[in-house]
C-alpha cells in the first residue's frame, strides 16, 4: 500500500538583531540565525515543510512590533500565504509580553504554527503554549533589566559630570576622555557671549557671525549651515560652556573644561529671560505646537490656541473649538495651559522611546541631532525634548503624531502615531 504524501507546510524564517554593530561582517548574526532556521526546516522536509522566504529586521528593538519586515510578515499571515513561522529563538520575535501575546493570537486565528529552531516549543498544544508564555515572560523581564541598566548607567555617568546625550555641543568634541574644547569654535562662542553682553540681540548676533563667515559645523553629510537667532539663543542658554551639565531642572558640575565664566553665563540667561518677559508679542506670532493634533473627546472638535498678554507676560492656552466659537451647545471641556500640555505630551513621547522608527523621526527633527545617532540618543530622549524650542517641538509633534484625543474629565491622552 502506497504511503500518503505529507501535507505541504509553507515555512518562512524571521530574524532580528537589535543593534547595527557587526552587521557589516561577511557572515553576521542574522546570517547565523537564518542558517540554523534553514537547517531546522530541512530536518522536517519529510513532513512536508517547504521554505518560502526570509524576513529580516536589522538594528531594530524587540520591545516594539513597529518593524518593517514584521509588519510585512503579519500581512502575509492575514493573507493566508504562510503556514509556519520559524525563528532562531522566541525573543527574536518579541521581547514584550503583551506584544508576544497579540502576535500568538494573530497567528493562531490564521492557522499559523510558530516554531523556535533552538527551543522545544509546540504552539498547538496546551503544554507548548505554557512553555512559550513562560519564555516570553523571561524575555520581557530581560528587556526591562537591559533598559533599567542603561538608564542607571546614563544617570550615574551624568552624576559624575560626564557628557551623555549624543552629539556634543558646538565648541566641544567628544573623545574617550570626555568633552574636549575645539579652539576655533570656542572663539565663536566667546564672541557670541561678548556681543550679547554688549546689548546685541540674538538675531543681530547671527547676522554678524554670517557676515564674518563663521559657519555652524556640518552635521553628518550635511554641509555647514549659516547661523540664525535660535542657534545663538541655544548657545547662550546652554550651561555646558560654564562647566555644567543639565539633569532635569538641576545643574551638575561637569568634569570638562569650561571656557565661559559662570557669571557671564547666568547673566546671559537672565537677559534672555527678561527680554522674553517684557517683550510685547503679537498674537499672530505665537506658536502652538499641538495645533491641528489635539482633539476633544466630548465633541470631536480640535483644540485651538488662544493667548493673552498681561503685564508684558504672554499666557497661552488650548481651548476646544466648539467652546471657543459657538454661542449655544457649548462644549463643557476646560481649557488647558499650553506650556503644561506641551510638556505632558513631550513626556509621553519619552515613554515611547522603545519605538526605533518614532525615535528616528523625533531626533531627525532636532537640528543638533540626526537619525544616524538614534542609538546614542535613545535613552536621553527626555533630556532632548526638555531642551527643545517651541519650533522644534512643533516639528517633533507633527512628525510623531497623527492625532491626540484628550478626555477632559480624566485628562488622559489617546494618541495615534503617524505611519513612520
Amino acid at each position: 500500500m502506497k504511503a500518503q504524501a505529507a501535507q505541504i507546510r509553507r515555512c518562512v524564517i524571521y530574524t532580528r538583531k537589535s543593534i547595527a554593530k557587526g552587521l557589516d561582517q561577511e557572515f553576521n548574526s542574522l546570517d547565523a540565525q537564518a542558517d540554523v532556521c534553514m537547517k531546522f526546516i530541512e530536518r522536517h522536509k519529510d513532513d512536508g515543510w517547504v521554505y518560502t522566504g526570509t524576513y529580516v529586521d536589522a538594528a531594530v528593538s524587540g520591545t516594539t512590533v513597529e518593524r518593517e519586515q514584521l509588519t510585512a510578515l503579519r500581512r502575509l499571515v492575514k493573507a493566508g500565504a504562510v503556514d509556519c513561522i520559524v525563528v532562531y529563538k522566541l525573543d527574536r520575535l518579541s521581547r514584550d509580553l503583551a506584544d508576544f501575546s497579540i502576535l500568538m493570537k494573530e497567528f493562531a486565528e490564521n492557522g499559523v504554527i510558530f516554531e523556535s529552531a533552538t527551543q522545544c516549543l509546540q504552539s498547538d498544544t496546551p503544554e507548548g503554549k505554557l512553555s512559550m508564555n513562560m519564555m516570553a515572560v523571561v524575555a520581557d523581564y530581560e528587556a526591562a533589566i537591559i533598559r533599567a541598566r542603561l538608564r542607571d548607567k546614563i544617570r550615574a555617568t551624568r552624576a559624575r559630570g560626564r557628557w551623555v546625550g549624543g552629539r556634543p555641543p558646538y565648541g566641544y568634541q567628544l573623545t574617550k576622555q570626555g568633552l574636549q574644547i575645539i579652539p576655533g569654535e570656542a572663539d565663536v562662542v566667546r564672541l557670541i557671549y561678548d556681543l550679547h553682553e554688549q546689548g546685541m540681540n540674538v538675531g543681530d548676533i547671527a547676522v554678524r557671525l554670517n557676515e564674518a563667515k563663521h559657519q555652524f559645523r556640518s552635521i553628518g553629510k550635511k554641509p555647514a549651515s549659516e547661523w540664525h537667532g535660535q542657534m545663538v539663543k541655544r548657545i547662550l542658554m546652554h550651561p555646558v560652556y560654564a562647566g555644567f551639565l543639565r539633569d532635569g531642572d538641576e545643574l551638575i558640575k561637569g568634569i570638562h573644561v569650561p571656557f565661559i565664566s559662570e557669571k557671564q553665563y547666568f547673566a546671559a540667561v537672565k537677559r534672555l529671560e527678561d527680554s522674553v518677559r517684557h517683550k510685547p508679542q503679537k498674537k499672530h506670532d505665537v506658536l502652538f505646537p499641538l495645533k491641528g493634533l489635539l482633539r476633544c473627546s466630548l465633541c470631536g472638535q480640535e483644540y485651538i490656541g488662544v493667548c493673552n498678554v498681561r503685564s508684558g507676560i504672554l499666557r497661552r492656552y488650548y481651548v476646544c473649538k466648539t467652546k471657543a466659537y459657538r454661542s449655544k451647545d457649548k462644549c463643557e471641556s476646560p481649557r488647558f495651559n499650553a506650556d503644561q500640555m506641551e510638556r505632558f505630551v513631550a513626556k509621553q513621547l519619552g515613554t515611547l522611546r522603545d519605538n526605533p522608527n518614532l525615535s528616528a523621526a523625533i531626533i531627525g527633527q532636532l537640528p543638533e541631532f540626526d537619525a544616524h545617532r538614534v542609538a546614542d540618543c535613545l535613552y536621553s530622549l527626555d533630556l532632548i525634548l526638555q531642551d527643545a524650542t517651541p519650533q522644534e517641538l512643533d516639528r517633533v509633534f507633527h512628525a510623531a503624531f497623527k492625532s491626540i484625543s484628550i478626555d477632559p474629565e480624566t485628562s488622559q491622552l489617546n494618541v495615534t502615531l503617524n505611519d513612520l
